[in-house]
């Protein structure tokens, strides 16, 4: 068995500071954290969605108030904020509500994939409607309730032509 090495990283912004930031930034604004990553070299990326649309001026915004709250830190950092796009997957309960309408597909924690339009979202499942692709296929398929604890991943359904 090999030793174990033990390597000196320099200081990184920590994930949890930065979550704590935006938060507190958001807190009573109507738009929610969805994620926080941090790359190397304190590449640091947020994304936040709110009940309504998200603006560029709202990103710009957030941008500048972390950004004044990070220069206390003594590391550099690269800063992006932006709302979770339509080929970001969906995280929160939150996020589905504003997708009731659009299709999604659902990665299941078996691994089978159910792609449906979203009719419903409450705090513990979502709906999804099977519209018919055949209209001379006469069997039409129950809509499927997906309990959120069976859900691995969801994403939206980009489609242009229709």
């Amino acid at each position: 068995m090999s030793p174990l090495l033990l390597i000196n990283i320099p200081d990184m912004v920590r994930q949890e500071e930065v979550v704590r930031i935006v938060e507190d930034l958001l807190e009573g604004t109507g738009k929610y954290l969805v994620e926080v990553l941090i790359q190397p070299a304190n590449r640091i990326t947020v994304y936040f969605d709110g009940d309504q649309n998200v603006s560029i001026s709202d990103c710009q915004l957030l941008s500048r108030q972390i950004e004044e709250k990070l220069d206390k830190e003594p590391e550099n950092f690269e800063l992006n904020v932006s709302s979770p796009g339509l080929d970001r997957p969906i995280r929160l309960h939150r996020q589905y509500q504003k997708r009731i309408g659009r299709e999604l597909e659902i990665v299941l924690l078996t691994g089978e994939r159910v792609t449906g339009i979203l009719v419903r979202a409450d705090e513990k499942s979502v709906e999804l409607e099977h519209p018919v692709r055949n209209p001379k296929k006469e069997t039409l398929r129950p809509n499927s309730v997906i309990s959120f604890d069976n859900i691995k991943s969801a994403k939206n359904i980009i489609s242009f032509g229709k």
